[in-house]
């Protein structure tokens, strides 16, 4: 626990008094008295169990208080009553303040050159309040200058918000039932004696201890962490069965992860060749939630790819990239969650807006990625709704396109390619592309953007067929066709397959010794098989009877 000399928080004056030894020895003596006051002061739950019940009193105390202001039309959401939408609206808000809160230990917010940042917003406004609510005061911090990327217009925002970094506009733009509080008189919806019972010198943020670190607290840290108030909103939102902490969750996704990659679940010991072949295949993870409730498992699974990441890029000696640039790029690509529980979504965004931010320890962090992309509100798909590979379907994520180094990869196109020889030389099938192996669409941005065509459709199909016309002998002429599909959104790519008779060659390069190679692929279930041997001979005798 961190306590400043010149100023220690309450929070760390009530660990301390907690520590205060009575002046007669209880049965067990003074060593296991002393025990059993650092077990009172310092354990993690008691700390939690605190902040969770203080914070619950404040929100119920002041949640009837909130204005709910129709625009000025008079609309108003009609999916939700009165009290839901007041309900919801303050929780959503909420949330904005403890992000900022969890944030001030990065040192990137300063009002007046201080760095509690929001403490000292609270008491120049309180200071000369004048005709507005704080709640305007914060609105124009969240909704103008943290999502505005242009430093000379945040900088004439400054006497207002002070200095405050650009963090991108997905969770700080406000959504339609936000925007439907909002009228002629202003944003004042929120009670400003809400914010002195947060903020104010007796305030709970600011008694309390924060850090933007993520994962379960050490034994002496007593500092409310990103998964706490993921806690909290879960009980809010009436949820149970996910679990408190990301342990259980880490070990679960550690697990998942290493066996898709086939690797250990410990440090794996990697030749040069093995990591850098663990580097692409990493590419190829597709980790989709749903529902994804408060993002623990993403959260977990977003770490645990960090993790293998940095010792594959190790083990590869190559120039090592900052965790939160690999932790923005494997967000934007990788990772995929849903929930109809529009708290819930918010609550997802928030916590992985936390674990990447978490990871910058520049003086000025770069911009999250749009994370409405990422999480997103709906009813997830029946399990009989999904796409699934089988021995006529196969399921690829991109083209060209590599995920995790952002950048293109030419050799990923061999995959799809032996698929369509292998229905070629089977029973036909198709091939789906921008389609992650949970059958969930992820799209073809990322193969888009490598061409110059304004129609990437026709660009990414004629890429396509140039692809099979340069690599597949004899060319299938009109055994291939290719169709797009839109799904949640997405493009994704269609490619129907008929079977074509006699032998279909997948010819490629090979990249140990530069030798053509004449491959032949069937289907053999799920799986695309490369045949060899006796095996080969006797289906091209068959297949030229």
């Amino acid at each position: 626990m961190r306590i400043s000399l010149d100023n220690p928080s309450e929070e760390s004056l009530d660990r301390l008094s907690l520590m205060a030894m009575p002046s007669v020895a209880a049965e067990g003596g003074v060593e296991r008295m002393m025990m059993r006051a650092l077990r009172d002061a310092f354990h993690p739950s008691e700390s939690t169990e605190a902040f969770l019940n203080e914070y619950e009193k404040v929100f119920k105390r002041h949640v009837d208080k909130v204005l709910v202001i129709t625009s000025a039309g008079g609309r108003r959401s009609k999916k939700m009553e009165p009290e839901q939408a007041r309900w919801l609206f303050l929780q959503r808000f909420l949330n904005r303040v403890l992000l900022v809160r969890l944030l001030e230990d990065k040192g990137w917010f300063q009002f007046d050159g201080r760095l509690d940042y929001l403490a000292a917003l609270y008491d120049d406004w309180s200071s000369n309040p004048g005709p507005y609510a704080f709640y305007q005061r914060l609105a124009l911090v969240f909704f103008n200058a943290l999502s505005q990327p242009s430093a000379e217009a945040r900088a004439l925002l400054r006497p207002q918000v002070g200095e405050v970094p650009y963090l991108g506009r997905g969770l700080f733009t406000p959504e339609l039932f936000e925007r439907e509080f909002a009228s002629e008189e202003g944003l004042g919806v929120i009670p400003d004696e809400m914010f002195e019972d947060l903020l104010g010198p007796r305030g709970l943020l600011r008694r309390r201890e924060f850090t933007s670190s993520e994962g379960v607290p050490e034994v002496l840290e007593t500092a409310v962490s990103p998964e706490v108030l993921s806690h909290l909103y879960s009980q809010a939102a009436s949820r149970s069965g996910e679990p408190v902490g990301t342990s259980e969750q880490q070990r679960s996704s550690r697990a998942k992860i290493a066996d898709q990659l086939g690797i250990s679940q410990n440090e794996p010991t990697l030749s040069r060749s093995q990591a850098l072949a663990l580097i692409h295949k990493l590419g190829e993870v597709h980790i989709y939630d749903a529902p994804c409730g408060t993002g623990t498992k993403l959260v977990a699974s977003l770490t645990e790819m960090i993790r293998v990441y940095e010792l594959a890029q190790k083990a590869a000696d190559q120039q090592a990239e900052s965790s939160s640039v690999v932790a923005r790029r494997l967000l934007n690509q990788n990772l995929k969650g849903l929930d109809q529980d529009d708290l819930s979504v918010q609550t997802a965004r928030f916590r992985l807006a936390l674990a990447v931010l978490g990871l910058d320890n520049d003086k000025v962090p770069r911009p999250l990625p749009d994370l409405s992309q990422v999480i997103m509100t709906g009813q997830p798909l029946r399990s009989e709704q999904k796409l699934t590979e089988g021995p006529m379907r196969e399921l690829k994520a991109a083209f060209e396109w590599s995920t995790l180094d952002q950048k293109p990869n030419k050799g990923l196109r061999h995959g799809c390619l032996r698929t369509v020889a292998a229905f070629l030389n089977s029973d036909g099938g198709e091939l789906l592309i921008g389609v992650d192996d949970a059958g969930e669409p992820v799209g073809l941005e990322g193969d888009y953007s490598l061409q110059a065509d304004a129609n990437s459709r026709d660009g990414f199909e004629g890429r396509f067929r140039e692809a099979m016309k340069n690599h597949l002998e004899p060319m299938p002429l009109n055994a291939v066709r290719v169709e797009f599909e839109d799904r949640d959104g997405r493009d994704i790519c269609v490619v129907k397959v008929e079977p074509q008779a006699g032998v279909t060659y997948l010819v490629r390069k090979d990249p140990k010794n530069g030798q053509m190679l004449e491959e032949i692929y069937v289907r053999d279930g799920n799986r695309t098989l490369n045949l060899s041997g006796r095996s080969r001979d006797q289906f091209i005798l068959t297949r030229r009877a």
